[in-house]
């Protein structure tokens, strides 16, 4: 891979142990495997990424986790949250309030490893982590590493995303199994740009419950995947999110 020109490499690492995360993964070794490659990597000196999927059956390992994969030497930790789609349904994600206790670990993290920590499916950790820099600031303080790509709008299904899979059929994520097209039949710019349901991924305005009257909806909008797993309209609320918007009691359709 490093002669290939790679100049990096992720690994998944699900739990502390061999047991817990060979049994997730359905494959024994697995565990050994993934410790082993990240000593090859270092040996070759390629970068090192550790993604990890949380869910109910292993919210108790997150500190065990933290403890692990700060000392793996890798440059960065991207950390997915369960979407109960795919093989995924037969599992429990995280309550709201479990969601709270990772962002604020994770964030705590974020602020002194030496790797990057991003999380996938959580967008309302933006809120969190937006709430965290201002509450820093009324502090007079200022935080060590600000939210990566605050400025910008978040990214969210069919929203700066667009995936494809081995068949060539588009979907706005990975995680939400709407088939927009194929790409040997239509553009990919034509998919992404016009297809409805994208644009209709990227109005806010389109948002329903809390999310369409939360003040954070621009920075966050709740994962669309988990919304269209949990209700099956893509539009619905994050009811994995904590937050109680200052505006909840308007009726939103």
């Amino acid at each position: 891979l490093m002669a290939a020109g790679v100049d990096q490499v992720a690994l998944c690492l699900d739990a502390p142990d061999a047991a817990s995360h060979d049994g997730f993964r359905g494959v024994e070794g697995s565990y050994a495997k993934v410790l082993e490659a990240v000593g090859w990597a270092h040996e070759l000196g390629l970068p090192v990424q550790i993604n990890s999927c949380f869910a109910a059956w292993n919210f108790k390992d997150l500190d065990a986790m933290i403890a692990l994969v700060g000392t793996l030497g890798i440059v960065f930790w991207e950390v997915f949250f369960l979407v109960p789609t795919g093989r995924g349904t037969a599992m429990s994600g995280l309550t709201a309030a479990q969601f709270e206790e990772a962002f604020a670990k994770l964030y705590a993290l974020s602020q002194k490893a030496s790797f990057v920590v991003k999380l996938t499916e959580a967008q309302h950790y933006r809120r969190f982590a937006l709430e965290q820099e201002a509450r820093l600031r009324r502090e007079g303080a200022a935080p060590a590493r600000p939210l990566m790509g605050a400025s910008a709008p978040a990214v969210n299904a069919g929203k700066g995303f667009l995936f494809i899979d081995h068949r060539g059929d588009a979907y706005p994520s990975g995680f939400l199994p709407v088939v927009l097209g194929n790409v040997r039949q239509s553009g990919l710019a034509e998919l992404y740009r016009e297809h409805p349901l994208m644009k209709e991924l990227r109005e806010p305005a389109r948002l329903k419950g809390k999310c369409g009257v939360c003040e954070y909806r621009g920075a966050c909008s709740g994962s669309r995947a988990r919304a269209y797993a949990m209700t099956g309209d893509v539009h619905a609320s994050e009811e994995a999110c904590a937050y109680e918007p200052a505006r909840r009691g308007r009726n939103v359709a």
